[in-house]
């Protein structure tokens, strides 16, 4: 009996590997809906970068700076929200 389930582990297990790694990939059926193909067709859209040499687009200036930074959050983080009697608030 130990013969039996030994040689039938072989078998499970060398059909394991031939079906993992030997066996033919069976084929895929490609099933695309609307929306997938017309990312596709925009994802395969170029663009005429032609517009960066003209000599227009090279006089243009940003009307808007860099934002100015503040200051976020409390000087320390780690002190306690309760207000208490007497002490001052951050």
């Amino acid at each position: 009996m130990p013969v039996l389930i030994t040689i039938g582990i072989i078998l499970a297990l060398f059909g394991a590997t031939w079906y993992l790694f030997f066996a033919e990939v069976p084929g895929i059926e490609v099933l695309s809906t609307p929306e997938a193909r017309q990312a596709t067709q925009i994802s395969n859209i170029k663009f005429d970068t032609s517009i960066t040499n003209s000599p227009v687009y090279a006089l243009l200036r940003p009307h808007v700076g860099p934002p100015a930074q503040g200051s976020f959050g409390r000087e320390n983080p780690f002190l306690p929200f309760i207000v208490l009697q007497g002490t001052p608030t951050q």
